[in-house]
């Protein structure tokens, strides 16, 4: 509450202290879990970084809509990030009884394969269409190319002839004055 009266400023840079200071602290002790290999700790920490996934993805897409509606927000961000941090069955508690329940009910797992599904069909049809539009260009070049070295060809073959016969005549020529 004390800090709603703060300037904003300070109210912010005190979020994301408290931001840095839970990501900091909560990536220490998942390591230490992992190295120690706790299987228990690991599982917490790894709950509240699904959290904490959840929880910065939304506030990315909803955060200045929120913190219009809830003047208090900043506040209440900081309170449960640390709550999330300092208490061993937080995360636990509030992934397996909300998140967990809601995603289920919600059937987000088949509505999240079925977009990802449209996106690869849709991907797929977008990329067909780029490589035969470029085999199509590939041919035309690769059509006007032979065409063009075709002319070289015979512009080359026409030089030959001309040269050939200029050799010939120059040849004769010396071979009349020789004589």
């Amino acid at each position: 509450m004390v800090l709603f009266f703060l300037p904003f400023s300070i109210r912010s840079f005190i979020g994301s202290l408290t931001l840095f200071n839970c990501n900091v602290y909560a990536g220490y002790y998942s390591y230490k879990s992992i190295m120690k290999k706790n299987v228990e700790d690991t599982t917490r920490w790894l709950m509240y970084w699904c959290l904490m996934a959840i929880f910065l993805s939304l506030e990315n897409l909803f955060g200045t809509i929120v913190s219009y509606i809830l003047p208090l927000y900043p506040e209440i961000k900081m309170i449960s990030l640390l709550i999330l941090v300092i208490s061993n069955y937080a995360p636990i508690y509030v992934l397996h009884y909300y998140i967990v329940p809601k995603l289920e009910l919600m059937n987000i797992p088949y509505y999240v394969n079925q977009v990802v599904n449209l996106i690869l069909y849709y991907l797929l049809i977008i990329l067909s269409y780029i490589f035969n539009m470029l085999i199509k260009k590939s041919a035309q070049l690769n059509k006007q190319n032979v065409n063009y070295l075709n002319n070289l060809i015979n512009q080359i073959e026409e030089i030959s002839f001309e040269l050939k016969s200029i050799k010939k005549d120059t040849l004769e020529q010396i071979d009349f004055e020789q004589q």
